[in-house]
Protein backbone atom coordinates (compact mmCIF):
# COMPACT_ATOMS: atom_id res chain seq x y z
CA UNK A 1 0.00 0.00 0.00
CA UNK A 2 2.79 2.43 0.89
CA UNK A 3 4.50 1.77 -2.44
CA UNK A 4 1.24 2.47 -4.28
CA UNK A 5 0.76 5.76 -2.46
CA UNK A 6 4.18 6.83 -3.73
CA UNK A 7 2.84 6.50 -7.28
CA UNK A 8 -0.88 7.25 -6.85
CA UNK A 9 -2.19 10.32 -5.04
CA UNK A 10 -4.62 9.76 -2.17
CA UNK A 11 -7.56 11.28 -4.07
CA UNK A 12 -7.26 8.83 -6.97
CA UNK A 13 -6.60 6.03 -4.52
CA UNK A 14 -9.93 6.65 -2.82
CA UNK A 15 -11.96 7.46 -5.94
CA UNK A 16 -10.84 4.27 -7.68
CA UNK A 17 -11.39 2.23 -4.51
CA UNK A 18 -7.92 0.72 -4.70
CA UNK A 19 -7.46 -2.04 -2.16
CA UNK A 20 -4.57 -4.35 -1.24
CA UNK A 21 -5.06 -7.52 0.77
CA UNK A 22 -5.42 -11.28 0.90
CA UNK A 23 -8.48 -13.16 -0.44
CA UNK A 24 -10.30 -12.83 2.88
CA UNK A 25 -10.08 -9.04 2.57
CA UNK A 26 -12.16 -9.20 -0.62
CA UNK A 27 -14.82 -11.60 0.63
CA UNK A 28 -18.20 -10.23 -0.48
CA UNK A 29 -16.53 -7.46 -2.50
CA UNK A 30 -15.56 -7.04 -6.16
CA UNK A 31 -13.34 -4.83 -8.31
CA UNK A 32 -13.34 -4.13 -12.04
CA UNK A 33 -9.72 -5.25 -12.27
CA UNK A 34 -7.90 -7.63 -9.93
CA UNK A 35 -4.11 -8.13 -9.84
CA UNK A 36 -3.46 -11.51 -8.24
CA UNK A 37 -0.07 -12.90 -7.20
CA UNK A 38 0.69 -16.56 -6.55
CA UNK A 39 3.28 -15.45 -3.95
CA UNK A 40 5.70 -18.30 -4.63
CA UNK A 41 8.98 -18.51 -6.52
CA UNK A 42 9.90 -21.11 -9.12
CA UNK A 43 13.09 -22.00 -7.19
CA UNK A 44 11.37 -22.44 -3.83
CA UNK A 45 12.55 -25.84 -2.55
CA UNK A 46 10.08 -26.25 0.33
CA UNK A 47 6.80 -25.43 -1.36
CA UNK A 48 3.76 -27.14 0.16
CA UNK A 49 1.03 -28.20 -2.24
CA UNK A 50 -2.18 -26.25 -1.61
CA UNK A 51 -4.83 -28.95 -1.76
CA UNK A 52 -6.87 -28.54 1.43
CA UNK A 53 -10.53 -27.40 1.56
CA UNK A 54 -9.50 -24.07 3.08
CA UNK A 55 -7.06 -23.56 0.18
CA UNK A 56 -9.90 -24.24 -2.24
CA UNK A 57 -12.06 -21.59 -0.56
CA UNK A 58 -9.28 -19.00 -0.70
CA UNK A 59 -8.67 -19.61 -4.39
CA UNK A 60 -12.37 -19.50 -5.20
CA UNK A 61 -12.60 -16.08 -3.55
CA UNK A 62 -9.38 -14.81 -5.15
CA UNK A 63 -10.36 -15.93 -8.66
CA UNK A 64 -13.92 -14.59 -8.56
CA UNK A 65 -13.43 -10.99 -7.38
CA UNK A 66 -12.78 -9.49 -10.83
CA UNK A 67 -15.78 -8.07 -12.72
CA UNK A 68 -13.84 -7.36 -15.92
CA UNK A 69 -10.17 -8.40 -15.84
CA UNK A 70 -8.01 -10.77 -13.77
CA UNK A 71 -4.23 -10.37 -14.06
CA UNK A 72 -2.15 -13.21 -12.57
CA UNK A 73 1.47 -12.47 -11.60
CA UNK A 74 3.75 -15.46 -11.17
CA UNK A 75 7.34 -16.62 -11.55
CA UNK A 76 6.50 -20.24 -10.81
CA UNK A 77 5.99 -22.54 -13.80
CA UNK A 78 3.46 -25.33 -14.24
CA UNK A 79 6.21 -27.95 -14.04
CA UNK A 80 7.24 -26.54 -10.64
CA UNK A 81 3.85 -27.32 -9.09
CA UNK A 82 1.99 -30.42 -7.98
CA UNK A 83 -0.83 -31.21 -10.41
CA UNK A 84 -3.32 -31.22 -7.52
CA UNK A 85 -2.15 -27.85 -6.24
CA UNK A 86 -4.80 -25.13 -6.68
CA UNK A 87 -2.02 -22.82 -7.88
CA UNK A 88 -1.31 -25.29 -10.67
CA UNK A 89 -4.98 -25.47 -11.64
CA UNK A 90 -5.40 -21.69 -11.70
CA UNK A 91 -2.19 -21.12 -13.66
CA UNK A 92 -3.03 -23.87 -16.16
CA UNK A 93 -6.51 -22.40 -16.67
CA UNK A 94 -5.11 -18.97 -17.48
CA UNK A 95 -2.31 -20.32 -19.69
CA UNK A 96 -4.84 -22.34 -21.70
CA UNK A 97 -7.13 -19.31 -21.89
CA UNK A 98 -4.35 -17.16 -23.34
CA UNK A 99 -3.63 -19.90 -25.87
CA UNK A 100 -7.27 -19.89 -27.01
CA UNK A 101 -7.22 -16.10 -27.22
CA UNK A 102 -4.10 -16.07 -29.38
CA UNK A 103 -5.82 -18.49 -31.76
CA UNK A 104 -8.35 -15.76 -32.50
CA UNK A 105 -5.64 -13.49 -33.84
CA UNK A 106 -5.88 -14.65 -37.38
CA UNK A 107 -6.75 -13.15 -40.72
CA UNK A 108 -9.19 -14.04 -43.44
CA UNK A 109 -7.42 -15.37 -46.50
CA UNK A 110 -8.53 -13.48 -49.60
CA UNK A 111 -6.12 -14.60 -52.35
CA UNK A 112 -8.15 -12.88 -55.08
CA UNK A 113 -9.81 -9.65 -53.91
CA UNK A 114 -13.53 -9.80 -54.57
CA UNK A 115 -15.67 -6.85 -55.66
CA UNK A 116 -17.24 -5.13 -52.67
CA UNK A 117 -20.48 -4.58 -54.54
CA UNK A 118 -22.16 -7.54 -56.09
CA UNK A 119 -24.16 -10.54 -55.03
CA UNK A 120 -21.57 -13.26 -55.69
CA UNK A 121 -19.39 -14.53 -54.20
CA UNK A 122 -20.54 -14.00 -50.63
CA UNK A 123 -17.95 -13.01 -47.99
CA UNK A 124 -17.03 -15.68 -45.43
CA UNK A 125 -19.11 -15.77 -42.27
CA UNK A 126 -19.55 -13.91 -40.00
CA UNK A 127 -18.79 -10.94 -42.28
CA UNK A 128 -21.57 -9.12 -44.09
CA UNK A 129 -19.40 -7.51 -46.76
CA UNK A 130 -15.99 -7.80 -48.39
CA UNK A 131 -15.40 -4.26 -47.16
CA UNK A 132 -15.45 -5.60 -43.58
CA UNK A 133 -13.12 -8.44 -44.58
CA UNK A 134 -10.57 -6.03 -46.04
CA UNK A 135 -10.64 -3.70 -43.02
CA UNK A 136 -10.36 -6.74 -40.73
CA UNK A 137 -7.29 -7.95 -42.62
CA UNK A 138 -5.71 -4.50 -42.44
CA UNK A 139 -6.08 -4.46 -38.64
CA UNK A 140 -4.82 -8.06 -38.26
CA UNK A 141 -1.83 -7.32 -40.48
CA UNK A 142 -0.92 -4.46 -38.14
CA UNK A 143 -0.65 -7.08 -35.38
CA UNK A 144 -3.83 -6.28 -33.46
CA UNK A 145 -6.46 -8.68 -32.16
CA UNK A 146 -9.89 -7.97 -33.60
CA UNK A 147 -13.23 -9.72 -33.18
CA UNK A 148 -15.69 -9.54 -36.11
CA UNK A 149 -19.49 -9.49 -35.79
CA UNK A 150 -19.31 -8.72 -32.07
CA UNK A 151 -22.68 -9.42 -30.44
CA UNK A 152 -24.29 -6.76 -28.22
CA UNK A 153 -27.85 -7.76 -27.27
CA UNK A 154 -29.32 -8.47 -30.65
CA UNK A 155 -27.05 -5.98 -32.39
CA UNK A 156 -23.77 -6.61 -34.18
CA UNK A 157 -20.74 -4.35 -34.20
CA UNK A 158 -18.74 -4.93 -37.38
CA UNK A 159 -15.33 -5.16 -35.69
CA UNK A 160 -14.17 -4.74 -32.08
CA UNK A 161 -10.69 -4.24 -30.65
CA UNK A 162 -10.00 -4.14 -26.89
CA UNK A 163 -7.49 -1.66 -25.46
CA UNK A 164 -5.03 -2.43 -22.67
CA UNK A 165 -6.60 0.45 -20.73
CA UNK A 166 -10.02 -1.22 -20.84
CA UNK A 167 -11.34 0.86 -23.74
CA UNK A 168 -13.52 -1.00 -26.22
CA UNK A 169 -13.00 0.24 -29.79
CA UNK A 170 -16.00 -0.42 -32.04
CA UNK A 171 -15.08 -0.16 -35.71
CA UNK A 172 -18.01 0.26 -38.10
CA UNK A 173 -17.64 -0.14 -41.85
CA UNK A 174 -20.29 2.15 -43.33
CA UNK A 175 -21.55 2.25 -46.91
CA UNK A 176 -24.83 3.14 -48.62
CA UNK A 177 -25.02 -0.40 -49.99
CA UNK A 178 -25.28 -1.84 -46.45
CA UNK A 179 -26.64 1.06 -44.42
CA UNK A 180 -29.72 3.00 -45.49
CA UNK A 181 -31.08 6.07 -43.70
CA UNK A 182 -33.18 4.02 -41.27
CA UNK A 183 -30.27 1.73 -40.44
CA UNK A 184 -27.97 4.71 -39.93
CA UNK A 185 -30.38 6.27 -37.42
CA UNK A 186 -30.52 3.00 -35.48
CA UNK A 187 -26.74 2.77 -35.55
CA UNK A 188 -26.42 6.26 -34.09
CA UNK A 189 -28.83 5.45 -31.27
CA UNK A 190 -26.93 2.29 -30.45
CA UNK A 191 -23.62 4.17 -30.60
CA UNK A 192 -24.84 6.84 -28.18
CA UNK A 193 -25.86 4.25 -25.58
CA UNK A 194 -22.67 2.23 -25.89
CA UNK A 195 -20.50 5.34 -25.67
CA UNK A 196 -22.12 6.08 -22.32
CA UNK A 197 -21.05 2.61 -21.21
CA UNK A 198 -17.42 3.27 -22.14
CA UNK A 199 -17.23 2.20 -25.77
CA UNK A 200 -15.41 4.30 -28.35
CA UNK A 201 -16.55 4.23 -31.98
CA UNK A 202 -14.54 4.66 -35.15
CA UNK A 203 -16.47 4.71 -38.43
CA UNK A 204 -14.90 4.08 -41.82
CA UNK A 205 -16.89 5.28 -44.84
CA UNK A 206 -16.65 3.06 -47.88
CA UNK A 207 -16.57 6.08 -50.20
CA UNK A 208 -13.51 7.46 -48.37
CA UNK A 209 -11.85 4.06 -48.08
CA UNK A 210 -12.15 3.18 -51.76
CA UNK A 211 -10.63 6.54 -52.76
CA UNK A 212 -7.75 6.60 -50.24
CA UNK A 213 -7.34 3.57 -47.97
CA UNK A 214 -4.32 5.01 -46.19
CA UNK A 215 -6.04 8.29 -45.32
CA UNK A 216 -9.29 6.55 -44.32
CA UNK A 217 -7.52 4.37 -41.75
CA UNK A 218 -4.69 6.68 -40.59
CA UNK A 219 -6.73 8.05 -37.69
CA UNK A 220 -7.69 4.51 -36.64
CA UNK A 221 -4.04 3.58 -36.05
CA UNK A 222 -3.69 6.72 -33.92
CA UNK A 223 -6.71 5.67 -31.85
CA UNK A 224 -5.31 2.16 -31.32
CA UNK A 225 -1.93 3.54 -30.24
CA UNK A 226 -3.59 6.02 -27.88
CA UNK A 227 -5.36 3.25 -26.00
CA UNK A 228 -2.35 0.91 -25.92
CA UNK A 229 -3.94 -1.73 -28.08
CA UNK A 230 -1.68 -4.81 -27.74
CA UNK A 231 0.31 -5.76 -30.83
CA UNK A 232 1.20 -9.38 -31.52
CA UNK A 233 4.88 -10.19 -31.80
CA UNK A 234 6.04 -11.61 -35.10
CA UNK A 235 6.60 -14.99 -33.41
CA UNK A 236 3.00 -15.17 -32.19
CA UNK A 237 1.27 -13.64 -35.17
CA UNK A 238 -0.41 -16.35 -37.21
CA UNK A 239 -0.48 -16.71 -40.95
CA UNK A 240 -3.61 -15.88 -42.87
CA UNK A 241 -6.08 -18.74 -42.57
CA UNK A 242 -9.69 -19.30 -43.46
CA UNK A 243 -12.01 -18.26 -40.64
CA UNK A 244 -14.40 -20.99 -39.53
CA UNK A 245 -18.09 -20.13 -39.33
CA UNK A 246 -18.43 -20.63 -35.57
CA UNK A 247 -15.13 -19.12 -34.42
CA UNK A 248 -16.50 -15.77 -33.31
CA UNK A 249 -19.22 -17.09 -31.04
CA UNK A 250 -17.14 -19.98 -29.68
CA UNK A 251 -14.05 -17.97 -28.76
CA UNK A 252 -15.43 -14.80 -27.14
CA UNK A 253 -13.87 -14.74 -23.66
CA UNK A 254 -14.44 -11.33 -22.12
CA UNK A 255 -16.95 -11.11 -19.34
CA UNK A 256 -19.13 -7.99 -19.54
CA UNK A 257 -21.76 -8.79 -16.93
CA UNK A 258 -21.25 -5.54 -15.03
CA UNK A 259 -21.50 -3.45 -18.17
CA UNK A 260 -24.61 -5.42 -19.08
CA UNK A 261 -26.34 -4.19 -15.95
CA UNK A 262 -25.23 -0.60 -16.62
CA UNK A 263 -26.58 -0.70 -20.15
CA UNK A 264 -29.83 -2.24 -18.94
CA UNK A 265 -30.26 0.76 -16.64
CA UNK A 266 -29.74 3.09 -19.58
CA UNK A 267 -32.31 1.10 -21.49
CA UNK A 268 -35.09 2.32 -19.23
CA UNK A 269 -34.92 5.53 -21.23
CA UNK A 270 -33.68 4.15 -24.52
CA UNK A 271 -33.35 0.72 -26.12
CA UNK A 272 -31.66 -1.67 -23.73
CA UNK A 273 -28.39 -2.98 -25.08
CA UNK A 274 -26.05 -5.38 -23.36
CA UNK A 275 -23.44 -7.92 -24.24
CA UNK A 276 -24.25 -11.59 -24.17
CA UNK A 277 -21.50 -14.16 -24.42
CA UNK A 278 -21.59 -17.84 -23.49
CA UNK A 279 -17.89 -18.67 -23.26
CA UNK A 280 -16.50 -15.94 -21.03
CA UNK A 281 -13.80 -16.89 -18.57
CA UNK A 282 -12.33 -13.69 -17.14
CA UNK A 283 -15.06 -13.58 -14.46
CA UNK A 284 -14.92 -16.87 -12.56
CA UNK A 285 -17.88 -17.07 -10.16
CA UNK A 286 -16.86 -20.54 -9.03
CA UNK A 287 -13.44 -21.63 -10.24
CA UNK A 288 -12.90 -24.85 -8.29
CA UNK A 289 -15.78 -27.28 -7.83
Amino acid sequence: TNLLLEKVNSKDYQERKIMVGNPASFQGDERDIIFLSLVTAHNHSRRRALTRPEDKRRFNVAASRAKDQLWLFHSVRLEDLNNNDFRYRLLKHIVNDNTRESEQRQSISVPNPKPMYGEEPQPPRPFRSWFEVEVYNNIINKGHKVEPAYKVAGYEIDLVVFGADGTKIAIECDGDYWHGDDQFEQDMQRQEILERAGWQFFRILYSHYINDKHQATAQLWDVLRKHSIPVETRAKKQDNIQLQDKSTQEEQIKDMSTQEEQIKDMGSKQSSIFKSSENEVTKIPRFFN
